[in-house]
């Protein structure tokens, strides 16, 4: 029954939008909360377009997914997003084994955390260590192939389409918005230094990490970790699992399998 056209019409037009975010917050958040299976199953039931609504048919979105210019009739269009929505799927399968591969570094974060909480300082300039927002990586995650996708709003400057899935579709807080649009700003950019890491690697003999890294490689990472601020953490399992995704589409299923670790 969720799957029929029917259901997800009404889901539009019955349900208020601060309604399907609350709902959504009980899945990705709490105690036995498991926000890849819900955002799984969301999916699986053809709910995932009713929950992140897409602009009005009447605003102009443009861009790309997967590559894909977002143009066409509605059922092209409609074909497009909902390739968009099995590659969401594609990439919450591989955030476990990207999370599980930053394990220790999450750790090392989190004990960092805690002798930082109990750690008193008179002119409280110590920034917090970096921490995972679970809900929002999920999020982000799963809506990484529509970022790419821009759309004009009503006092015509352009916005991106996950901007308005997050602000409208579920209501969520505006730093809520601000740190998943900021998350998706600069994947690409935390990717492609993955990506020279991992070349780098590859091409080595011993297959270690050499003692010099590429000069430009490690200024781009200063900047992105000095614009990402508390939310690098996150960004870098993004990244982690936009390789992934993209080495398995290529059929080199063993460095997914290590996780790029």
């Amino acid at each position: 029954a969720a799957m029929s056209k029917e259901v997800h019409h009404s889901l539009h037009i019955k349900v208020s939008r601060e309604r399907v975010g609350k709902e959504l917050e009980g899945m990705l958040t709490g105690k036995g909360a498991k926000p890849g299976r819900a955002l799984d199953l969301i999916t699986e039931l053809k709910l995932a377009g009713s929950v992140f609504c897409f602009p009005p048919k009447d605003v102009k979105v443009s861009g790309t997914v997967l590559g894909h210019e977002y143009v066409g009739t509605e059922e092209e269009l409609a074909h497009l997003r909902e390739i968009g929505w099995e590659e969401a799927r594609a990439l919450l399968q591989l955030l476990p084994q990207a999370m599980e591969a930053h394990n220790d570094e999450l750790h090392k974060i989190e004990e960092d955390q805690t002798h930082a909480s109990n750690t008193t300082s008179s002119n409280n300039k110590h920034e917090p260590p970096s921490v995972v927002d679970i809900r929002l990586l999920h999020l982000a995650v799963f809506l990484l192939p529509f970022r790419h996708l821009l759309y004009i709003d009503k006092k015509g400057k352009e916005q991106s389409v996950v901007s308005y899935m997050i602000k409208e579709s579920i209501k969520y807080k505006t730093k809520d918005i601000s740190s998943v649009v900021a998350l998706m700003d600069h994947a690409d950019k935390m990717q492609t230094i993955i990506r020279t890491l991992r070349d780098v690697l590859e091409q080595s003999t011993n297959h270690e990490f050499p003692s010099e890294l590429p000069q430009l490689c490690r200024l781009e990472t200063g900047l992105l970790l000095r614009t990402t601020k508390d939310l690098w953490v996150s960004c870098l399992l993004m990244a982690s699992v936009a390789e992934m995704r993209d080495v398995q589409s290529c059929g080199n299923n063993s460095v997914v399998k290590n996780g790029m670790n």
